[in-house]
């Protein structure tokens, strides 16, 4: 798309600034025909959404040869609108022309689209319920944004494009139909790969957790004692979903369960801070768990301080 812009002589401060020039655009690349003055120092960009009504000047512009310089290198991007431009000439004192004769592009018949293509290079990791697997994918030949992979069942993740890997966990067994969705950005086309993985289900109890350890602290909080506990362990088994924790406090009976404290924490997690805990607190237990079952709890007593 070519558009042809007129400027007339125009003599300022007794210098000639601006020859008969031109402006055309091809798609959103903007050239005109060079001044010749002598103290020419370069040119101002002018732009704006409305014809005559322009954003603060862009620029200044480098004199050469050709002028020239397009739409990307100003942040203005296809975006379905018509815009509109006009340049002027500047001397080395700063002295400016008046604005050439505008230019009106619409930018959506300047987009150019590429297909794209979304494929699912891998898939590492376990192949158990409860356990997290890493997806990883490629769109060819490029793209920005975002990538969104699912398992059909509720699993998803995203991560971004072009390349890249995000990590699913389905929580039932069988065979998923695992899709890498690519969404458009304006210049590469939406696209989307598929691939299937059979995930199995968790027949073996995890392994018992080891070096269950909590340490009790204490703050002054408006003149209240606040106590908290952070408890660590170790993870000895590789098909954990996650873990539980138990916590204990002091009754005439001795040191007993807690029957209203449940919590648990994702898989390869190994530490916890329990925010509730009071001055009654008197132990701590934590087992693995997966579909299987849940191991022996492994407990401290000792609440080191």
């Amino acid at each position: 798309m070519y558009a042809v812009i007129d400027v007339m002589k125009l003599w300022i401060l007794g210098v000639l600034l601006l020859w008969p020039c031109s402006v055309s655009a091809a798609p959103c690349t903007l050239t005109w025909i060079a001044n010749t003055e002598d103290l020419l120092a370069g040119y101002w960009l002018y732009h704006g959404l409305q014809s005559s009504v322009y954003d603060p000047r862009l620029g200044p512009i480098d004199v050469s040869s050709t002028p020239t310089t397009t739409c990307d290198a100003w942040g203005i991007l296809n975006d379905n609108k018509t815009h509109f431009f006009a340049v002027t000439a500047f001397l080395s004192s700063g002295v400016e022309s008046a604005k050439s004769s505008e230019v009106a592009i619409n930018l959506s018949s300047n987009m150019t689209t590429v297909n794209t293509s979304t494929t699912i290079t891998s898939i590492t990791g376990s192949n158990l319920t409860g356990q997290p697997y890493t997806v990883s994918y490629a769109v060819s030949p490029g793209g920005t944004g975002t990538v969104t992979v699912t398992d059909g069942t509720g699993a998803s993740c995203s991560s971004v494009a072009p390349t890249g890997s995000c990590s699913l966990t389905s929580t039932t067994a069988g065979t998923k139909t695992i899709t890498a969705a690519y969404g458009e950005d304006g210049t590469y086309t939406a696209s989307q790969g598929t691939t299937t993985y059979v995930v199995l289900t968790n027949t073996s109890v995890p392994n018992t957790p080891g070096n269950v350890n909590a340490i009790m602290s204490s703050t002054m909080v408006n003149s209240k004692t606040v106590y908290k506990a952070t408890i660590s362990w170790t993870d000895n088994s590789l098909n954990e979903s996650g873990f539980k924790l138990q916590r204990f406090k002091n009754s005439s009976k001795g040191c007993v369960l807690e029957t209203n404290f449940t919590v648990t924490v994702g898989a390869n997690v190994t530490k916890y801070t329990n925010s509730s805990a009071s001055s009654q607190t008197c132990g701590y237990g934590v087992a693995s768990y997966n579909s299987a079952g849940t191991s022996t709890f492994v407990t401290d007593f000792n609440l080191s301080q």
